[in-house]
C-alpha cells in the first residue's frame, strides 16, 4: 500500500513536475522555451494548498488554519477517524486522501497496534446487494490477494482503515444505496472504527443521503486571487495573471481549482488574448465556463498528442481514437480504474465484432474438444467432444481467469524433491508394466528421463509461481499471465498421470500398449485439464484483444500503449492498473467526436 500512495503521490497532478516542459526542441510542440520550475517546491505546494473548513454534524463550522495537518483534524476527539472530504472537481479531493494516507501509513509501521490504511476505489461497487464488509474484502481479494477471511478478521479486530475514493463515480442512484450499506456498516461497529470517504461536494448534496455516522466533513474552498498569483509569479508566468485576473466570469473561476491552475501555465505558456465577458444569466456564465474548460483541456490533449507523435510510431488521430474509447469504457462502466485482465466480451460494441468473438472461440473449442475425443475414443468421440467444446466455447460470455493456487511448502528445493520424486517412481513403474511385458529393457533410460525432465518441469514452474499470503497485482496483464502458468503447470502434472492411467487400463483389458497411445492419452488429458483450469481464458483473452485491434478500438501490443500514454501524462499506472491522471480529462475525451 505503502508503494501505491508513494506513486500516485509522485504522479499526482498538482505535483510540480506535471508543469515542466522537458522536450529538447520545445518548436516540436509549438512552444518558444520550455517552462523551468523554482527549485522551492514546497512554496508552490503552498500556493495550491486551498482552504479548508471543518464542518461538524452538530452544526457548527471552523476554518482550518493553513499549518494544520489532515491527520491532526483525523485524530480529534469529535472527529474518531471518521472523515468525508468534499470539493469540486480538481480541488485535490484525492491528493488531500493520499497524503493522509501517505501519514496513516508512517503511523501504521511505527506503531502496529494503529489500522492499517487501504485505498479503495468506490467505482469499483458494483452490487448493490452485497454488505460493505463483503465488498471490502472481494476488492482486497482481487488487488492485492489477500484472503478474504483475513479482511473480514481486521474488520472485526479494528486493525483496518478504508480510506474510500470515488463516491461521485456511482451515479446518484447508486452512491445513496452505497451511502446506505457504508452507514449500516459503521453502525454496526464501535465508535472508534475509522473511514474517511472523499466526493464530490455537488454530487453529494444531490444524492439526498447523509453519511450520519462519520464525525465531521472537510471542505476545500477555492483557492485565493493571491495564491493563483504567486504561483503564476513563481513560475516566472506574470505574463498570465492579468488576463486570467480580467476573465473574473471563465478563466478565473477555473484558476480557483489547483488542477485547473496547473494546466494553464502549460498550455498557455505564449499568453492569453481574453477579454473580460460578464453575465448577468447565472446559466450563460456557466456554459461559459464549461466552455473555458474544455478549451484548456483541448489544448492539453492536443499537446500531449504531439509530443506522443514526436516519440512513438502511432499517429495522433490513433492515439486520439484508443484513449477516447479507453474513455468511452470506463464512463459506461462507471470505473475509474483499467485492468487488462478484466476486460470481457461485453467490450464488444457491434454484432459483427461479437460474430468474430464467436466464430474463432467456437472453432478453437471445436479442434481442442474434437482432437482430445479422438484420442480417447476414436472418430465419433471427437466428433462429439469438438461439437461440445466448440459451442461452450462460442456462448461462454464471462472470461474467468485462474490464478496460482496456494501451496504452503517451505522452499523451492522442497517442490524440487518432490517433483523428481514422484517423477522416478512414475517412471519405474510404467517400465515395469510396458516394459517388461512389450518393449525391450532400454526403453527404461526413456521412461527414466522423460520422468525426471517432466517432474523438474513441474516442480520449477509450481514452485516460481508459489503465492505468498498477500501479494499485489504489480504487472499489467497479471491475471492472465497466471492463468497461463496455472493452464502449463496442471498440463504437465496431468501428462505423465494420463500416460499412466491409459497404460493400466490397457493391461487390466489384457490388451497390447501402443507407446504412441499411451503418449497420445497423456497429452489428451494434459490439454483438457489445462483448458479447463486456466487455459480457455487465456485463450477468450487472446481472442477478445484480436477483434478489438481489428475493429481499430486498441492497438495489438496494448500494455505498451498504455505504458507510452503515461510518459505523455493522459494516464498514470500504478502496478497492472491504468487510470486518467484526473476524472475530468477522461470526461473530455468521452464527450470528442472522432473528426476533432
Amino acid at each position: 500500500m505503502e508503494t501505491e500512495v508513494n506513486v500516485r503521490l509522485d504522479d499526482c497532478v498538482c505535483e510540480p513536475p506535471l508543469i515542466q516542459l522537458d522536450e529538447k526542441n520545445p518548436m516540436e510542440v509549438g512552444q518558444p522555451d520550455p517552462i523551468t520550475v523554482d527549485s522551492n517546491s514546497v512554496s508552490l505546494k503552498q500556493c495550491l494548498q486551498p482552504e479548508r473548513s471543518l464542518l461538524l454534524f452538530d452544526g457548527s463550522k471552523t476554518q482550518l488554519d493553513p499549518s494544520v495537518q489532515l491527520i491532526e483534524v483525523f485524530d480529534r476527539e469529535n472527529i474518531a477517524g471518521r472523515l468525508l472530504i468534499l470539493g469540486k472537481p480538481g480541488s485535490g479531493k484525492t491528493r488531500t486522501l493520499l497524503e493522509l494516507a501517505s501519514d496513516l501509513i508512517q503511523r501504521a509501521q511505527q506503531q502496529s497496534i494503529n489500522p492499517i490504511p487501504v485505498l479503495f476505489e468506490l467505482s469499483a461497487w458494483k452490487n448493490d446487494k452485497q454488505t460493505f464488509v463483503n465488498w471490502l474484502a472481494n476488492d482486497l481479494k482481487f488487488r492485492h490477494n489477500i484472503p478474504k477471511a483475513l479482511t473480514r478478521k481486521w474488520i472485526k479486530t479494528g486493525q483496518f482503515l478504508p480510506l474510500l475514493d470515488g463516491l461521485d463515480e456511482l451515479g446518484l442512484t447508486r452512491q445513496k444505496l452505497c451511502i446506505q450499506k457504508i452507514n449500516q456498516f459503521l453502525e454496526g461497529r464501535s465508535s472508534q472504527f475509522p473511514l474517511v470517504i472523499c466526493c464530490r461536494q455537488q454530487e453529494y448534496m444531490e444524492g439526498e443521503a447523509i453519511l450520519e455516522t462519520l464525525g465531521g466533513v472537510v471542505c476545500l474552498q477555492p483557492l485565493s486571487e493571491k495564491q493563483i498569483e504567486n504561483y503564476l509569479k513563481q513560475l516566472e508566468c506574470w505574463h498570465l495573471w492579468q488576463p486570467i485576473k480580467d476573465d473574473q466570469e471563465g478563466l478565473l473561476e477555473l484558476a480557483k481549482r489547483p488542477l485547473l491552475l496547473k494546466l494553464i501555465p502549460l498550455v498557455y505558456p505564449q499568453g492569453l488574448k481574453r477579454l473580460g465577458r460578464y453575465f448577468s444569466d447565472p446559466k450563460k456564465r456557466q456554459e461559459y465556463q464549461k466552455q473555458c474548460c474544455q478549451e484548456l483541456f483541448d489544448a492539453y490533449i492536443k499537446r500531449g498528442l504531439q509530443k506522443f507523435h514526436n516519440h512513438q510510431r502511432y499517429t495522433p488521430k490513433d492515439v486520439k481514437h484508443w484513449l477516447v474509447w479507453l474513455a468511452n469504457t470506463l464512463k459506461e462502466q462507471n470505473e475509474t480504474e483499467f485492468w487488462l485482465e478484466k476486460m470481457q466480451p461485453s467490450l464488444l460494441e457491434t454484432i459483427q465484432q461479437k460474430r468474430q468473438y464467436k466464430i474463432i472461440c467456437g472453432l478453437i473449442g471445436l479442434l481442442t474438444g474434437g482432437l482430445i475425443g479422438a484420442v480417447i475414443g476414436g472418430l465419433n468421440s471427437g466428433l462429439a467432444f469438438g461439437l461440445v467444446g466448440g459451442l461452450f466455447s462460442a456462448f461462454k460470455n464471462q472470461i474467468e481467469f485462474a490464478e496460482t493456487s496456494s501451496f504452503y511448502w517451505k522452499t523451492e528445493k522442497d517442490w524440487l524433491l518432490l517433483g523428481l520424486g514422484l517423477a522416478l517412481i512414475i517412471g519405474l513403474i510404467v517400465w515395469l508394466i510396458v516394459g517388461l511385458m512389450a518393449w525391450q529393457v532400454n526403453f527404461l533410460i526413456f521412461w527414466l528421463v522423460f520422468g525426471m525432465l517432466s517432474g523438474i518441469s513441474t516442480a520449477l514452474i509450481v514452485a516460481r509461481n508459489k503465492e505468498d499470503e498477500i501479494r499485489s497485482r504489480n504487472q499489467p496483464n497479471q491475471g492472465i499471465r497466471e492463468s497461463a502458468k496455472n493452464a502449463i503447470a496442471i498440463s504437465l502434472i496431468s501428462l505423465p498421470a494420463g500416460m499412466l492411467l491409459y497404460a493400466l487400463l490397457r493391461i487390466a483389458d489384457r490388451q497390447a500398449v501402443e507407446p504412441l497411445r499411451i503418449i497420445a492419452s497423456g497429452v489428451a488429458l494434459g490439454l483438457f485439464l489445462g483448458i479447463g483450469y486456466g487455459g480457455l481464458a487465456c485463450i477468450q483473452h487472446f481472442v477478445l484483444r484480436l477483434v478489438l485491434c481489428w475493429s481499430g478500438s486498441i492497438p495489438w501490443n496494448y500494455a505498451h500503449f498504455l505504458s507510452d500514454a503515461a510518459e505523455s501524462r493522459f494516464i498514470k499506472q500504478v502496478g497492472g492498473r491504468y487510470r486518467f491522471i484526473h476524472n475530468m480529462l477522461r470526461d473530455r475525451f468521452t464527450q470528442m467526436p472522432d473528426s476533432w
